[in-house]
């Protein structure tokens, strides 16, 4: 082949590019610059006559430290995943609890803390929680949205950014 020929300068530029990304961009680190703070939020079943789970432990942390947070979680049951932005992006909280699957009981968050109020966007519900409430209000009150899905890319307008409070169960 003729390296005069514009083939050849094509081909040329092609392999230098490869060159690169192999080289250069594949080893920095996934998350180099990852600042998306991610939660672990571990509850207790909530108690005959009562409408709240207790909350057993919450932490937070960004990048890395809070993955380490979320894989050092393991032992419990995963039963929701909070996201700070519409189709499950931005910032992370997961919800566990000790024990088995979601049953029809299930769970109630009376309070998501100060660092979720009026912050989630959309959720994840797992192992056997199938409906959601999402209210506007701490204690269950203010308008809320009904959900009978597992997976929910938007909470809607009328509760987007507006969540202070949740309920989940296996309906």
């Amino acid at each position: 082949m003729d390296p005069n020929t514009p083939r050849w300068g094509r081909f040329a530029a092609c392999t230098a590019a490869a060159a690169l990304l192999a080289t250069g961009f594949a080893s920095a680190p996934a998350y180099a610059d990852d600042d998306t703070r991610h939660c672990v939020i571990t509850l207790d079943a909530v108690a005959p006559g009562e409408t709240s789970s207790e909350v057993v432990d919450r932490d937070c942390a960004p990048g890395e430290e809070g993955r380490r947070l979320q894989r050092a979680a393991t032992a419990s049951t995963l039963i929701m995943t909070w996201y700070q932005d519409r189709n499950y992006a931005g910032d992370t909280a997961d919800i566990r609890k000790s024990g088995g699957p979601c049953d029809s009981r299930g769970y109630g968050i009376s309070d998501v803390g100060f660092l979720w109020h009026d912050e989630i966007s959309s959720f994840k519900t797992w192992n056997g929680c199938t409906v959601t409430r999402a209210y506007e209000h701490s204690d269950y009150g203010g308008h809320f949205g009904h959900y009978g899905s597992d997976r929910v890319v938007y909470v809607g307008d009328h509760i987007n950014d507006a969540i202070s409070s949740f309920r989940t169960w296996n309906g």
